[in-house]
């Protein structure tokens, strides 16, 4: 910061706060502040005055300090979902002028901007099965910082078919399935097996069941329902014995 008067013969300082900063000097026409590594601490009024007898004549100038924008806060590396569930990212982003935050997911054009705030909210439904990538993108002035967020979005249980009538000789054995398609799916967590509205025990927790047929078992209804942490899925069958 440089201040220059029109004659010699001045004494001149800088002033900050009412509090002299830098060096003096007496006799010269100029005199300049420097501020190495400047901070926004640096920020505020600066007071050049000079004076000679009963002369006193000054100057001020604000200094703004301008700083690049810096992700504060932002949603894990990696967070998992399942689909449907409502999804919130926050990003907090710092830096001075006032900056422009967006939320963007890749391979879409919708996005959510927070203007003069630092701050952007994304809120919405998980729909696409699999893995997301959601970009927030903070920019002033000074530049721009960029941080990605993982969502991985897992399905409830899925069959191919939800639906299947087996037929089988008398004599032969019986198989009936419950398994799942597809990615993206969790751990079970349960099966259970139905013969019409009875709960068939002995068989739960298992994807695989056989027996010998009988006539006995001719047209009866059996249903798996397998479930994990997002959800369920039912599996009917039709059996039919000649």
């Amino acid at each position: 910061l440089r201040c220059i008067v029109e004659r010699n013969g001045y004494s001149m300082r800088w002033e900050r706060n009412q509090s002299v900063i830098g060096q003096s000097t007496t006799g010269n026409r100029n005199l300049t502040l420097i501020i190495s590594n400047v901070t926004p601490s640096n920020e505020g009024k600066y007071e050049c005055i000079a004076w000679r007898n009963d002369c006193t004549v000054k100057s001020s100038v604000f200094l703004n300090v301008e700083v690049p924008p810096r992700i504060e806060e932002y949603c894990p590396s990696r967070t998992v979902h399942c689909s449907k569930d409502s999804l919130e990212l926050t990003c907090k982003a710092s830096g001075y002028p006032l900056l422009q935050v967006t939320i963007k997911r890749k391979g879409f054009l919708s996005s959510v901007t927070g203007i003069h705030t630092g701050l952007a909210v994304y809120r919405g439904s998980v729909t696409q099965i699999g893995n997301s990538v959601f970009v927030c993108n903070a920019e002033n002035r000074q530049g721009a910082a960029t941080k990605a967020c993982h969502v991985t979005t897992f399905s409830a249980p899925r069959f191919v078919n939800n639906f299947l009538a087996r037929f089988v000789k008398q004599g032969r054995q019986v198989h009936l399935w419950c398994h799942l398609f597809g990615k993206w799916l969790l751990p079970i967590t349960n099966v259970i097996w139905y013969e019409g509205s009875i709960e068939k025990k002995e068989w739960n927790n298992k994807q695989t069941v056989s027996w010998i047929a009988t006539l006995a078992d001719h047209l009866k209804e059996y249903r798996c329902k397998v479930t994990n942490l997002c959800g369920s899925s039912i599996r009917r069958f039709s059996l039919y014995v000649a």
